[in-house]
């Protein structure tokens, strides 16, 4: 964090620009070191919220790179090029290091280069995702040569992503990954293009979805058997149902990071070892009261309005960034990725900020004429 904070400082960076640009993420995390203060373990939520706020100074230092549209793709792309293969060996060679069993009912997990099968399928499912994209967009932007000799790396290794995520057994990360396929391939029709003023009905849509969800345990249970899981997902809903009944705070939380601390020596926490109530947007409730759910949204609606425009300034990213928003909002159904660090959470808080980059006039001429070439339509019927 040190060294990426002497990067910005080093760099020409417009900061009324950054600042008007990601206002709603910067208000969020004030208001959540401002949380720390009624935290019954102050300390330790500030310490928390120190290594947190490290994803926005790292979203910083790609927005504002010289070409920040091939600096965020070569992050994500040298990430999936480095840890899925690394998965496959580890399952299929090293299992001391790739499979775990699990302490309740001793069957085999897989990890991979991850901690736990929740990671490991998370890491499948956006890997694919951006490989797909890759070879659906990038490529289709270069010649015919070219694209015989750069698509198997990209192929191999999405062929170890949905492997890993059929391995895995992350009934959301599985969800997520559809839902985010069904949107990279959906938002091509020309029905989609032509109705994208109306995409806000998608995200009303979804938060419908999970809500039907949450109160008809009918439905959620139909939901959940195409994955092979119960009404209850997996205990989930007792948890939720747990948390909802602590007293928090409903206006400010319990500060930030620090609901299961405060509650550490119940009963229920000391049994199911949480460390999360599996559901980012009441985690956040949890944590940080209605203000802090308040202030997500916003951060959502941002992001959700970038995706957009760049699908409708027909942005390399367009067809990425709305896939992985709604795949973001349903991942968050039932786990956490919000401040914690997650990669989730990251790719939101990318989108949210993506103005920086959108409008960067400290970019010089030649840097900006390159990337309105990057973000330029595709040719021919893109």
């Amino acid at each position: 964090m040190a060294a990426a904070m002497v990067i910005l400082a080093r760099r020409r960076i417009d900061w009324p620009v950054v600042t008007r640009e990601c206002r709603w993420l910067i208000i969020f995390y004030l208001y959540l070191l401002l949380s720390t203060l009624w935290s019954d373990y102050t300390f330790i939520s500030f310490k928390r919220w120190v290594r947190d706020v490290g994803d926005v100074v790292m979203v910083l230092v790609i927005l504002t790179e010289a070409d920040p549209i091939e600096a965020f793709r070569w992050v994500l792309l040298r990430v999936a090029y480095v840890l899925v293969p690394l998965s496959a060996l580890f399952v299929k060679y090293y299992p001391d290091l790739g499979r775990y069993y699990n302490e309740w009912t001793w069957e085999t997990g897989y990890c991979g280069a991850t901690n736990n099968k929740n990671s490991l399928g998370l890491l499948a499912m956006w890997s694919g995702l951006l490989l797909l994209w890759q070879i659906m967009d990038v490529y289709r932007r270069r010649g015919r040569s070219m694209t015989l000799r750069l698509l198997w790396p990209d192929l191999l290794v999405l062929s170890m992503s949905l492997w890993l995520l059929s391995l895995a057994q992350s009934s959301t990360s599985l969800a997520c990954f559809i839902l985010g396929v069904v949107i990279l391939f959906g938002s091509r029709l020309q029905m989609a293009k032509a109705n994208l003023k109306n995409v806000e009905w998608c995200f009303a849509g979804i938060a419908a979805v999970m809500l039907i969800m949450t109160l008809n345990p009918g439905f959620r249970g139909a939901i959940a058997g195409t994955f092979g899981r119960d009404a209850d997902l997996t205990n989930r809903t007792e948890i939720w149902d747990w948390a909802l009944h602590l007293g928090t705070n409903p206006l400010f939380g319990s500060g930030f990071s620090s609901t299961l601390l405060t509650f550490s020596n119940e009963p229920f926490v000391a049994q199911s070892h949480l460390s999360h109530v599996h559901n980012g947007y009441l985690q956040t409730y949890v944590d940080s009261g209605m203000i802090g759910v308040c202030l997500l949204l916003a951060i959502l609606y941002s992001a959700g309005r970038n995706a957009v425009k760049q699908l409708s300034g027909h942005s390399a990213f367009g067809h990425l960034f709305l896939a992985l928003f709604f795949s973001c909002l349903f991942y968050n159904y039932t786990e956490v990725a919000f401040d914690r660090s997650n990669t989730v959470g990251f790719l939101i808080w990318i989108m949210a900020a993506y103005g920086v980059a959108a409008n960067a006039p400290f970019l010089q001429k030649e840097v900006t004429e390159k990337l309105a070439d990057d973000c330029a339509p595709m040719a021919n019927g893109i």
